[in-house]
């Protein structure tokens, strides 16, 4: 009886830890990343958009591996990066368009 008790205890407290996926957080770090791959942050600002697009994977596997706490994580650093790059992406464009050339 304890041993059932105990086993009962385990599979409560393992579908508890298992939570639900991030899915709204994984969306946000998705649309973070297409906007910052649509102003050129792989051009721009490399460094910070290769993290969002590496953050972004390991967010998807942390899913597929039902950890779903780390997805989270790594959802919102995704979208961070992305962010950032998208910011410096357009900032630098913005300067290059400011360039006076001189004959």
């Amino acid at each position: 009886m304890i041993k059932l008790l105990f086993a009962l205890c385990g599979i409560v407290a393992v579908t508890a830890c298992a939570g639900t996926p991030p899915k709204k957080e994984y969306a946000r770090a998705v649309m973070a990343v297409t906007a910052a791959q649509d102003v050129d942050a792989k051009v721009h600002a490399p460094i910070d958009f290769e993290k969002s697009e590496k953050y972004l994977r390991l967010s998807q596997t942390a899913m597929y591996e039902r950890l779903f706490s780390k997805a989270a994580e790594y959802a919102l650093l995704a979208q961070q990066y992305a962010e950032k790059a998208e910011v410096q992406s357009l900032t630098r464009k913005q300067q290059s368009d400011f360039v006076i050339h001189e004959p």
